[in-house]
């Protein structure tokens, strides 16, 4: 019976232990449900590679007959003039 005792009231020391003391931030578990999406989020983006690599830029070139800009390597230079597409191209040369 006092082995029981001495586990009850180990026990009750550990749960005031765990209840009372600070926790950490990433312990924590606060009320707004969208924490947690918002620390897998953090997490996503700190695993993930950067997608564009620094110091590497792309040109930009703005369309002539819309003009939206667009990288170069994905328009049409017709003329000496740049288009978003070929609808474009053929548009303004009709």
């Amino acid at each position: 019976m006092a082995l029981f005792a001495i586990l009850v009231l180990a026990f009750g020391a550990w749960l005031m232990y765990r209840l009372l003391r600070p926790r950490d931030d990433d312990e924590a578990q606060p009320t707004d449900p969208r924490h947690r999406t918002r620390q897998r989020t953090r997490q996503r983006r700190k695993e993930r590679p950067s997608r564009s690599k620094p110091g590497k830029t792309r040109e930009m070139l703005e369309c002539r007959h819309c003009g939206v800009h667009a990288e170069a390597s994905t328009g049409v230079r017709t003329g000496g003039r740049w288009y978003c597409c070929r609808e474009h191209a053929e548009a303004d040369a009709g």
